[in-house]
């Protein structure tokens, strides 16, 4: 992923990507900030860490939200992972680093379904499927490519990040929710920090 400011979508946009996950008072406040960034810096005041997770993700293209997700589970909880989920995580930095072919997509989806349960890797697997620009298996012949809805990949990223704050302190998700934002952030402003 090359090193440049990331463009943030308009809030009205991140508000149709978060749909019904985030709160009221999240949405509240969203349509009352000024921008992004102070919505995103606000929620985390009010202790909404969470919830500035889904926004942020929402707010960013799909490749850096799902390059945001990667971070943070290689420096929170790649240790934690069992081979499969880790598997999921290594089959998404080789995504990060090649351009997207739906095999890749098919490799990232293939991996998230081994794994007995869904886990924090495993839905970033998801998320590296939805980027592509066709959801039918390459060996299905059709008239006409069926794209993945807006901002599903956004929503496994984020979902991969609130699952990794659980896995890497159950007690209080929230802050390290909002260590991830601040990396969020830097990542929305160009800067390209390893997991």
């Amino acid at each position: 992923m090359s090193s440049q400011n990331t463009e943030l979508k308009s809030i009205k946009k991140i508000l149709e990507i978060c749909g019904d996950g985030i709160s009221k008072e999240s949405k509240a406040l969203l349509v009352s900030a000024a921008d992004t960034d102070v919505a995103v810096k606000e929620l985390c005041a009010s202790g909404m860490s969470l919830d500035a997770v889904a926004v942020l993700s929402a707010a960013l293209t799909p490749q850096a939200s799902i390059y945001w997700a990667w971070c943070c589970l290689s420096h929170y909880i790649s240790d934690k992972l069992d081979e499969q989920a880790g598997q999921c995580l290594q089959c998404v930095e080789s995504w990060l680093s090649a351009e997207y072919s739906p095999a890749d997509g098919i490799k990232a989806w293939q991996a998230s379904e081994v794994e007995e349960e869904a886990s924090a890797a495993g839905w970033l697997c998801k998320g590296v499927y939805w980027t592509g620009d066709n959801v039918v298996p390459p060996q299905i012949e059709v008239q006409q490519k069926i794209q993945p809805p807006e901002g599903l990949s956004n929503k496994m990223s984020a979902l991969a990040i609130q699952l990794c704050a659980y896995l890497c302190d159950p007690g209080n998700p929230q802050s390290v929710c909002g260590q991830c934002v601040e990396l969020g952030n830097k990542i929305a402003c160009g800067e390209m920090p390893k997991g």
